[in-house]
């Protein structure tokens, strides 16, 4: 478990460092273990150590066994060069570089305890083996590590919305709407949706912005849902438009109905009405794209996303559907997933850090969203108090909790420390 042996090295939690037959030192004192590799190359970077007399600075490598070192070819690899010491728990054959240049070893070890606390946070059957995590990490610390989380999860946002960008020969409204379109899926749908937004492009929409109706025909149409509504006159009317419009337009073909999941949907998330809600988006917001960076708070959002349905859905379609607007959750959770990411988005394209900072005062102006990870960390004691937080915590639950990345967590590599005895050397 090299994951274990990377902790222990960067924490000093070993008790001991001692040559192996092949070397000929007699003391190693660490003075920085080096900085953490996420690429390729050695584990740990720029580290400084003292073997005997000398100074060393460079890079280190760890393996649970010397063979290791071979098995990775890493002595055909000049990457590796630079390292000034390979540490293993398994000691044997002598280590070489490309250059045929013997590089220190060490034998190290740690307290049994910390391999046993390991395994019991990767494989225990609980979600959150670590729990409680109260006070397990200073405030400023807890900060810093939902800071990193929140930005690793806006990266991903970020490289979302950058190959729609690239699909799109870097239309950034077309690539905003196909953001808006897949979290409009709302969780169950979003791949459906998204597959609408690629089956009808947002310039036959905006065409027709003016026309309510016919906004409403292409979206239901082109999403194969027209047919699942019963028959009335209005109905009849979307079918008649869509029809029109899709030959006018040479659009492809349908989705299929069976496209879109109904099953554990719902009611206010069934993608008929959610649909309309779009279309109505789309009617009733010119320069859409504008209008998602100048959002700073959630009474903004709502004005941007609280849209006024019009009075035949009361009417006509009363029949199939009670359309309302979006419920305050859902508008925010557009903020989140739409608007931060869009502005996020400008903010690094325009160099305009006013957006990005813009974005990051939204996210803590916003209520923490309520689901199910979230609740698990509020049992274990950490509770969002906004959506900058629950944001973070929902990156640390998929990205971590999920996968068993504790040895990577600082929550995780804070419960592998507690009582672990002090490092030495020899």
């Amino acid at each position: 478990m090299e994951a274990l042996l990377h902790l222990i090295w960067q924490q000093r939690l070993y008790t001991t460092l001692s040559p192996t037959p092949h070397d000929t030192w007699r003391r190693l004192e660490v003075i920085d273990p080096g900085l953490y590799n996420t690429d390729a190359g050695p584990d740990f970077l720029n580290a400084k150590i003292r073997i005997d007399n000398m100074l060393w600075c460079g890079d280190i490598e760890i393996h649970q066994s010397s063979q290791e070192w071979y098995r990775h070819k890493h002595q055909h690899n000049p990457l590796y060069q630079s390292v000034i010491l390979h540490i293993v728990v398994e000691q044997g054959a002598p280590t070489y570089d490309i250059r045929g240049r013997l590089i220190p070893s060490c034998r190290i070890v740690y307290p049994e305890e910390l391999e046993q606390r390991a395994l019991y946070l990767v494989h225990h059957s609980q979600e959150l083996p670590c729990a409680p995590l109260t006070d397990m990490l200073t405030k400023i610390e807890k900060h810093d590590w939902y800071e990193e989380l929140l930005r690793h999860r806006l990266e991903r946002r970020l490289e979302e919305l950058q190959k729609y960008l690239e699909q799109h020969q870097s239309d950034r409204l077309e690539a905003l709407y196909m953001l808006l379109m897949r979290y409009f899926g709302f969780g169950l749908n979003n791949d459906a949706m998204e597959r609408l937004a690629r089956n009808l492009p947002l310039r036959y929409l905006l065409k027709h912005r003016d026309h309510l109706l016919q906004l409403e025909a292409l979206l239901l149409g082109q999403a194969g849902l027209l047919k699942q509504l019963p028959k009335d006159d209005y109905v009849e009317t979307l079918r008649k438009e869509h029809q029109f419009l899709a030959h006018k337009y040479q659009l492809t073909q349908p989705l299929p109905s069976s496209t879109f999941r109904l099953t554990r949907t719902r009611p206010a998330s069934f993608p008929t009405k959610r649909l309309i809600q779009i279309a109505n988006i789309i009617h009733q917001h010119d320069f859409l794209s504008d209008l998602c960076l100048e959002v700073d708070s959630e009474r903004a959002l709502e004005r941007l996303f609280g849209i006024e349905l019009r009075h035949h859905y009361r009417a006509s379609l009363a029949s199939w559907s009670r359309i309302g607007g979006l419920s305050k959750a859902s508008v925010r959770m557009l903020g989140v997933n739409v608007v931060v990411p869009y502005q996020y988005l400008v903010a690094m394209l325009d160099s305009r850090p006013e957006l990005r900072e813009r974005s990051s005062q939204l996210l803590k102006s916003l209520v923490a969203e309520d689901n199910r990870p979230i609740r698990l960390f509020a049992r274990a004691g950490l509770t969002a108090t906004n959506a900058s937080e629950s944001q973070a915590l929902l990156e640390l639950y998929k990205m971590y909790c999920q996968r068993r990345k504790c040895l990577f967590c600082r929550f995780g590599r804070a419960k592998m420390c507690v009582s672990s005895r002090p490092s030495s050397s020899l």
